[in-house]
């Protein structure tokens, strides 16, 4: 049987093999990529075309997932983020969508601001922004939602975001029985809806294995961008 003392003794060898495990950090190559900081263009959004443009290039797992954090105004400006589809670029911004039951739409209904990051583990790059978010009209939501696939349609008119799940499978069912049945058409349903987060700020990093990164801040200071070299 253990003693106490010998318990406590395992305990700490526990602890201290957590502790001195080697993570899996930095193991990209940032020079597979041309990043554009020796000369950045004067405006964010030319720059973050150029990095989402090479990540495809260069066959990038996910280069438009994005994390998306919002703030809850009526519960302490609590912050909650998570993984979306980044959908496209516009020439102050991004686009993306979802329902405005969901928890991120109701965060944006009473708060309209949001911070976004993507993160791209093979090349080690990291861009970073936030703003004021709109949301798209009713015309520009349409289009956004058309171009979803067939399952991502379904799933949209089908599942109430968010709500609470009383019987997986009968959701499975539906889900699928919409998918099935071609003649159906699949409208955008009402409580869904494209958004455009308006940057503020952009902040575009580079890692290096020496951990002196390479980081460029863009803030909008009275309608212009100002670019600022940071340190790491």
């Amino acid at each position: 049987m253990e003693t106490s003392l010998e318990k406590k003794r395992l305990a700490s060898q526990n602890t201290t093999s957590c502790r001195t495990r080697d993570p899996e950090t930095l193991t990209g190559n940032s020079t597979l990529v041309m990043t554009l900081f020796e000369s950045p263009p004067d405006n964010p959004l030319i720059l973050l075309d150029h990095w989402l443009k090479e990540a495809h290039r260069m066959n990038i797992r996910e280069p438009n997932a994005m994390s998306l954090t919002t703030v809850d105004a009526q519960n302490g400006f609590t912050p909650s983020s998570r993984f979306i589809l980044l959908k496209g670029l516009t020439p102050v911004g991004i686009t993306f969508g979802t329902s405005e039951t969901s928890q991120k739409g109701q965060n944006i209904k009473t708060h309209p601001v949001a911070a976004g990051n993507l993160y791209w583990r093979e090349t080690l790059q990291q861009i970073s922004f936030g703003g004021r978010v709109e949301k798209l009209s009713s015309s520009e939501s349409d289009l956004n939602f058309k171009d979803r696939t067939r399952e991502a349609k379904a799933v949209a008119i089908i599942s109430q975001q968010s709500a609470i799940l009383r019987d997986e499978e009968e959701l499975t069912r539906q889900i699928y029985q919409f998918i099935e049945n071609e003649n159906v058409e699949m409208t955008r349903p009402r409580g869904w809806h494209g958004y455009h987060l308006l940057f503020d700020w952009v902040e575009f990093w580079v890692g290096v294995k020496t951990r002196i990164h390479q980081r460029l801040r863009y803030d909008l200071v009275n309608g212009a961008w100002k670019l600022t070299r940071l340190q790491p």
